[in-house]
């Protein structure tokens, strides 16, 4: 749960941090993108009028070219204007008239958007066809153009849109009709365009599908218009047309139309006096906005997915090395302490949880250690209280024997009553505190009565001999630090040699440094066993309380130069030395254990 807690809130944390520059990005990104849009909608839209205005005028230019070379050849119109009042003509009115279909007819040849052209002259009951000829109007199937003949006079064109039909088994279809007024024959010529070709060449001018173009003439009226994915109303359309109707140069701007707003741009050709309007729908923008979204939702989603990956690792990893410090507290004040902690220092964070962490440790270790060195404290205590009672005990018990032995053998001394007096005096003196500091020549003597026990013991089997310079025997040394030494050659040297060994004291000083050598002749060892003994009396768990002993007080006493120095051979024997300093036994020095020995002495009396 906690996992979870806190991987949501680093989730949430590093999402914000990350998602408000993208979104922030994001949303400039989309500013400037729309108004580079909007920019190009008005210039497209005013380009897309312009192109309209240029096509269709360009159309109905060439029209109009046309017509006034065929208008304007004084025989053709005569011609014409026979032909349409009296249906007698002769040779020459024929021959001018095939010339003149044959013009007309090169005209619809050439323009593909031309249906068919009409010449009418003002008061007569007949046209002229460019498909059918010399027509009369009340039998002519496409009737209708008569309508608007009215409405093209006094020099001035006019355009529409009209039902169309060739014969009375054709369908009527829409076209737009252009009417030219023609000033020398007073008539009117009416020319006949494609709707369906006017659109498919609109549908090629728009810029994008969200544009609309639309044509109006001079009355505001919808002649033809291009509209595919823009849907407009009736309303729409009539808000167009009278905008167009009132404002011929309908200044560029947004209007709401529907729901949508749309950009709206017109351009007025003078030629045939019809108004083009480009719409584009404000969909354009957000349809071509569609690509950048996207890319940016791939963005997001990838960016997300990258935080939620991070935001669980970084959490993982948080929780394992919490976890991993309270497994360290938990097994510290188990007493298990880890030799080195492995930890990867990431932030400032992991310095300040490692630092805390490393002194917790050395706080739980001195705490362990503490209590241990008191619990050992007490134990020895005990133990030399439990001493104190035994030695004491004994050293009275030998009395008694002492004095019993000489009334056994009626007062004189013998090699029993030496023995118990040896091992007395021993007693006694191993009795004083274990701090006490003694001179070397008082420490000598002490080891010559263990000597002598031994000897007893062991016969001519045990040499025993010394060599000290005078000058040692005042250098203050730890008392019985010479008896577990000589011992140990005694018990593990010369006893397992089944030979008589030879066990050689030697002291010898050289100012302030006094070194001592204890050298027997004894089984020796090798290069293991050596090994084995010297790691032993260097543990401060070991349990021998011989050799390890004497190594322990020599280096609190000296310093680890004293340390015990052993050298040994295979059969040949071994040899064991320390060294003493003198100016560790200044007379300040002294006088702490030498009082101390006077009040035992006194407690002893």
């Amino acid at each position: 749960m906690m996992l979870r807690k806190f991987f949501l809130k680093r989730l949430k944390k590093y999402t914000l941090i990350l998602f408000l520059p993208l979104f922030a990005v994001m949303l400039a990104t989309l500013f400037f993108f729309s108004r580079n849009q909007i920019n190009y909608i008005k210039v497209e839209s005013k380009s897309s009028a312009d192109r309209l205005e240029t096509n269709i005028d360009q159309l109905f230019s060439d029209v109009i070219y046309q017509q006034s070379i065929i208008t304007g050849n004084p025989s053709i119109i005569l011609s014409l204007r026979k032909m349409l009042t009296d249906m007698t003509m002769d040779y020459s009115n024929y021959s001018m008239f095939n010339t003149m279909t044959g013009l007309i007819r090169s005209v619809n040849m050439a323009n593909p958007y031309i249906i068919s052209i009409y010449y009418y002259q003002d008061g007569c009951s007949r046209i002229y066809s460019s498909e059918d000829g010399i027509e009369e109007i009340s039998t002519f199937p496409d009737s209708t153009f008569t309508n608007y003949l009215g409405r093209a006079n006094s020099g001035k064109n006019y355009v529409t849109t009209r039902k169309y039909i060739t014969d009375s088994f054709s369908k009527e279809k829409e076209i737009l009709t252009f009417y030219m007024s023609m000033p020398t024959m007073k008539g009117t010529a009416v020319i006949n365009i494609s709707m369906d070709n006017l659109i498919s060449r609109m549908n090629s001018l728009r810029a994008n599908p969200y544009e609309s173009l639309f044509a109006l003439n001079d009355n505001g009226e919808i002649l033809f218009y291009s509209s595919d994915n823009v849907r407009l109303s009736k309303e729409d359309l009539s808000i167009i047309t009278n905008k167009a109707a009132n404002n011929k140069n309908l200044s560029k701007e947004w209007i709401k139309l529907g729901a949508k707003n749309y950009w709206i741009s017109t351009y007025y050709g003078s030629t045939t006096d019809i108004l083009y309007v480009s719409l584009i729908s404000s969909d354009v923008i957000l349809a071509s906005m569609r690509t950048t979204l996207f890319g940016f939702l791939i963005i997001f989603v990838a960016a997300f997915v990258a935080v939620f990956i991070i935001s669980y690792r970084v959490t993982n990893d948080s929780f394992s090395h919490i976890q991993k410090i309270i497994d360290t507290f938990s097994d510290a004040e188990k007493g298990i302490y880890p030799g080195e902690i492995d930890q990867k220092i990431n932030d400032e964070y992991d310095i300040i949880l490692m630092n805390i962490l490393k002194l917790f440790l050395n706080s739980t270790l001195l705490k362990s250690n503490l209590e241990r060195q008191q619990f050992e404290k007490q134990v020895v205590e005990l133990a030399a209280l439990q001493l104190q009672i035994n030695p004491h005990f004994l050293s009275n018990t030998l009395q008694t024997l002492d004095f019993e032995s000489r009334k056994l053998s009626g007062g004189k001394p013998t090699q029993l009553n030496r023995i118990i007096t040896d091992l007395s005096d021993i007693l006694r003196y191993s009795l004083r505190p274990s701090n006490t500091l003694v001179p070397l020549k008082e420490e000598l003597n002490a080891l010559k009565k263990y000597i002598d026990i031994q000897q007893y013991r062991f016969g001519d089997a045990l040499v025993f001999y010394t060599e000290i310079d005078d000058a040692a025997l005042n250098f203050y040394v730890p008392r019985l630090i010479l008896q577990p030494i000589v011992e140990n050659s005694i018990s593990h040297g010369i006893l397992p040699s089944n030979r008589t060994g030879f066990i050689k004291l030697k002291a010898l000083s050289n100012g302030e440094r006094l070194t001592i050598s204890v050298t027997d002749t004894g089984v020796g060892m090798n290069r293991n066993e050596l090994l084995k003994l010297r790691k032993q009396i260097n543990s401060s768990n070991n349990n021998n309380i011989g050799l390890s002993n004497v190594n322990r007080r020599l280096i609190l006493t000296y310093g680890p130069e004293s340390a015990l120095h052993i050298i040994s051979k295979e059969k040949y024997g071994c040899s064991i030395s320390f060294s003493a300093f003198q100016s560790l036994s200044s007379n300040a020095f002294n006088k702490v254990f030498l009082s101390t020995e006077e009040e035992n002495n006194k407690r002893d009396i």
